[in-house]
């Protein structure tokens, strides 16, 4: 369904009435402590004894704030020549080390255990926010990844477009297996960076689902 947005917004770009109207997507990654966050379901567990539930150890997501988001949508207002994805440069975590950075700082040397339960159906242990086929039409800016569109505009109008451009080409998709993995430590800073120990925890803990 967001991928089926982005198509019907970079369309519109072309087929817009108004030439003064520009159309452009932004591609987020996991907006930690919002609803369907593992943040507050973990710290719950964690003030329940335990366990932690996670679904594969191997898991690895982008992250990014609330703030992030937001800087995000509005970044890409000026910078939007028309059709554009942004995707914003995020680092990347082991649900299994947030676990552990969670139960680091909030256990208080309470022995908290943690329980693999298995993925969803169709879900993957990574996340992809550019795909193979998107790095031939992408360029590199200072904070965002920027996929072009295929109709419309010529890549050089757009990138022309644009006053700073670290790179014109890019060759590696941005998927969160290929990319710096956070260690604990590290994770337990961005969560204080977000401010996240101190959300309220999940009434519902139950992170469960049937087997095909």
């Amino acid at each position: 369904s967001k991928l089926m947005g982005e198509r019907i917004v970079s369309a519109a770009s072309i087929s817009r009435q108004n030439q003064n109207t520009i159309f452009a997507s932004t591609r987020f990654g996991n907006v930690l402590g919002t609803n369907g966050s593992v943040v507050p379901i973990f710290k719950k567990q964690i003030q329940n004894g335990g366990p932690i539930t996670i679904t594969d150890e191997r898991m690895t997501r982008f992250i990014m704030s609330i703030s992030d988001a937001a800087k995000l949508v509005l970044d890409s207002i000026p910078l939007s020549q028309g059709g554009e994805v942004f995707v914003t440069k995020m680092p990347v975590v082991s649900i299994s080390k947030l676990a552990d950075a969670m139960i680091e700082a909030l256990s208080k040397k309470t022995i908290i255990k943690k329980k693999f339960i298995g993925t969803k159906p169709g879900e993957k242990l990574y996340e992809e926010l550019m795909s193979d086929e998107e790095t031939s039409r992408s360029i590199e800016l200072d904070r965002y990844f920027v996929v072009l569109p295929t109709m419309g505009k010529t890549r050089s109008e757009i990138i022309s477009g644009y006053k700073k451009v670290k790179h014109t080409t890019v060759t590696n998709p941005y998927n969160s297996s290929a990319e710096y993995t956070l260690t604990t430590s590290e994770t337990l800073d961005k969560l204080r960076e977000y401010g996240l120990l101190d959300l309220p925890a999940h009434h519902n803990t139950n992170r469960h689902w049937p087997i095909n």
